[in-house]
């Protein structure tokens, strides 16, 4: 196992979710927190002040990065929200069994603004250890997909994934070739994971057994203030042919809760 330290961050050579061993690199996650796993409606003042303290997480995240931590995975949390708020964050991962390596939060006020914050932190991130490469998970609520997508610009090969979570259903300016992918729920994230060899068949078999459940709530999946989409086609097309069963039935499962 190798291990690469820079002057904040320690960063560990390890297996992404079971990965070939051929395959192994110097690989980290990069996540947002508010509207990418933490319930929170960041675009509204009022909502995201009630919401501050809550606990609430998107359901299949909480499983998603306890998955990563099973398999010994670095990742950290980059956001946007004011330092003040790290104690509050870590009160709520740990309660759901989460432990990111760090927390990186931005000085407010008199801070730098969102974009700026991330892809500053990013890009000295990046330069600081070359051999890095970093899959990266945000939302739509704010500019995260902008930030993500100018670093990966920056550091070509380095950003090997870009997920951004649909809460807006915005759209978002990308160029042909951009490795970024929309998503509506973590299990598609899965999914994805496993069709691009970074996460194996048994830690896939296991978290869909998380979303097969007949007693999860829509409001934990798309709250109230997130787009729920009514048409399955808004889910577009499974990965892979193998996929296309699963996919098109969970797509029809969750089109047919929206639509009620």
């Amino acid at each position: 196992m190798r291990t690469i330290r820079g002057n904040f961050w320690v960063v560990v050579c390890l297996f992404w979710l079971g990965l070939d061993p051929s395959l192994a690199c110097a690989l980290t996650v990069v996540s947002d927190y508010d509207d990418t796993i933490k319930i929170s409606n960041t675009n509204n003042t009022v909502g995201s002040v009630g919401r501050a303290f809550s606990t609430e997480l998107f359901y299949g995240a909480p499983e998603f990065f306890q998955m990563l931590e099973s398999e010994h995975v670095q990742w950290w949390i980059l956001s946007g929200a004011p330092k003040i708020m790290a104690a509050a964050m870590r009160t709520t991962l740990s309660k759901h069994s989460l432990h990111p390596s760090a927390i990186v939060l931005r000085t407010f006020p008199g801070g730098p603004e969102v974009q700026e914050h991330k892809t500053a932190v990013l890009r000295d991130y990046l330069t600081r250890n070359p051999g890095e490469q970093i899959v990266c998970f945000g939302d739509d609520q704010q500019k995260d997909p902008e930030a993500y997508l100018q670093i990966a610009r920056e550091f070509p090969g380095r950003v090997l994934a870009i997920y951004i979570h649909r809460v807006q259903n915005r759209w978002v300016e990308a160029r042909s070739g951009d490795a970024i992918d929309f998503f509506w729920t973590w299990q598609e994230v899965a999914w994805k994971e496993f069709t691009r060899g970074r996460l194996n068949a048994q830690a896939l078999v296991a978290y869909e057994a998380v979303w097969s459940r007949a007693s999860i709530r829509r409001a934990d999946v798309f709250p109230k203030f997130a787009v729920c989409p009514v048409q399955k086609s808004e889910f577009g097309v499974a990965p892979d042919a193998w996929l296309a069963d699963r996919w098109t039935g969970f797509a029809d499962r969750w089109a047919r809760a929206c639509a009620k």
